[in-house]
């Protein structure tokens, strides 16, 4: 399965303790990007680079290898995927609420407020706090992969329902433009090392798509 392939590429990638790599960019008659793209041209790895087998990726302005297919997820998307995870290894919960859909942060605080005792603020430092033990301190993330996944989304929003306490799959789906479905991995490397780690493996999230914005839940 795909899936299952490029997890083992991105396993491989532990191996490449900070390698140079080299690289060429695509040729602007075969761009996969729009004139405006911010991620500028993508770029194929040449068959003797130890990167050959992630495939191609895009380059973020903050330097981090993205890789899609750009006829599956839009390069918006993907910019707020970044600055989703980018959050996390900031601690930084005001640009992690940008990237929520709006009634899923109203919902949720409710819910942990009335269930917890607090609110999605201290849930969120509370995750950071343990992405960041998994890397043994500070991180920085290195790569992004997505990848097309079929998923029951009825089936994906049912913990969101529960906590709502109403069906939130009906209300987003009635609410937004499309549902986009997608695995994601992410590598990372601490602040004190010179390799990449595995951070996140084989997760499913599901962005929305509403009046030409993107969000997410969770």
């Amino acid at each position: 399965m795909i899936i299952k392939r490029c997890m083992a590429a991105f396993m491989a990638a532990l191996c490449l303790c900070g390698a140079v790599s080299c690289s060429r960019s695509s040729s602007s008659s075969d761009s996969d990007s729009a004139p405006d793209s911010v991620l500028g041209e993508r770029i194929t790895p040449d068959e003797d680079d130890e990167e050959f087998e992630l495939g191609e990726y895009y380059v973020s302005p903050n330097g981090i290898k993205l890789y899609f297919e750009p006829e599956e997820f839009p390069e918006e998307l993907v910019i707020l995927m970044e600055k989703y995870f980018t959050s996390y290894a900031k601690n930084d919960y005001d640009s992690y609420t940008e990237c929520l859909y709006p009634s899923y942060i109203t919902e949720m605080n409710k819910f942990l407020e009335g269930e917890h005792g607090y609110k999605l603020d201290t849930a969120f430092r509370n995750q950071c706090d343990s992405l960041r033990d998994n890397m043994g301190g500070d991180y920085d993330i290195t790569r992004i992969k997505l990848e097309s996944y079929d998923v029951d989304l009825g089936e994906f929003f049912d913990y969101s329902s529960e906590c709502f306490g109403k069906d939130y799959y009906a209300e987003v789906s009635g609410e937004v433009d499309k549902l986009y479905p997608m695995m994601f991995f992410i590598m990372a490397k601490g602040a004190e090392e010179d390799h990449e780690d595995l951070l996140i493996k084989e997760y499913e999230i599901v962005f929305a798509e509403k009046d030409g914005r993107f969000y997410t839940f969770g």
